[in-house]
């Protein structure tokens, strides 16, 4: 009787054993199963590239709808090439940036170029891009448009150039020195006492008010209605009307 029983239960504990097995075994499958378009597939063997099946191999990405091994290939711009010494990709094609530069989707050879201007390379110890320009470096460290220049000597207003002398400000297209001009509107006018601007006209806040652009004597005035200065103390403004 007792062998009975023991051979029950070796016999229940296989079949368990069995069970979870294939309940593993169908979970692993289940795992490595994927869709593809509308097709079932095993992610072990194939692979899906935009929606096209193909064996997997070695392949470990896709360039449109072609697996590749990236080990050995490079994908640029969604056309295949052999890798070699490649490191990145300038439009379609794959090259070492120790020994090219990609300018605008153009290659050339680097030598000491270190930068861009439009397409072509370049190196800024030697040379200045301005506005898609290349032109000699020199001593300019600034660009003006299409040319350099030097910050020192020369001042870029509005996109042209002046001689700076004593300038350290634009109006327009036009330099001057804050000390003794100001800018109005657009408009120089000498700055003497002057320290506000009403429109394109200078005026001094001590002396005078500026009213809707208008300039009005300040005298006891405080406050603006409209174009006119008044006294809060003694009048008031209604709908922009003194009353």
């Amino acid at each position: 009787m007792m062998k009975i029983v023991f051979l029950f239960l070796v016999c229940f504990v296989l079949q368990q054993a069995s069970s979870n097995e294939l309940k593993e075994g169908e979970s692993h499958s289940r795992e490595r199963r994927a869709v593809c378009g509308y097709q079932r597939y095993n992610t072990r063997f194939r692979m899906c590239c935009s929606g096209k099946l193909g064996l997997k191999g070695s392949n470990n990405a896709c360039c449109g709808q072609t697996g590749y091994n990236t080990r050995f290939r490079m994908c640029c711009g969604g056309k295949l090439g052999l890798k070699g010494s490649s490191n990145t990709c300038c439009g379609q094609t794959g090259y070492n940036t120790r020994f090219r530069i990609c300018c605008g989707g153009r290659l050339g050879l680097k030598g000491s170029n270190n930068a861009c201007c439009g397409q072509t390379g370049y190196n800024t110890r030697f040379r200045i891009c301005c506005g898609g320009k290349l032109g000699l470096k020199g001593s300019n460290n600034a660009c003006c448009g299409q040319t350099g220049y030097n910050t020192r000597f020369r001042i870029c207003c509005g996109g042209k150039l002046g001689l700076k002398g004593s300038n350290n400000a634009c109006c327009g297209q036009t330099g001057y020195n804050i000390r003794f001009r100001m800018c109005c509107g657009g408009r120089l006018v000498f700055k003497g006492s002057n320290n506000a601007c009403c429109g394109q006209a200078g005026y001094n806040i001590r002396f005078r008010m500026c009213c809707g652009g208008r300039l009005v004597f300040k005298g006891s005035n405080n406050a603006c209605c409209g174009q006119t200065g008044y006294n809060i103390r003694f009048r008031s403004c209604c709908n922009g009307r003194l009353c």
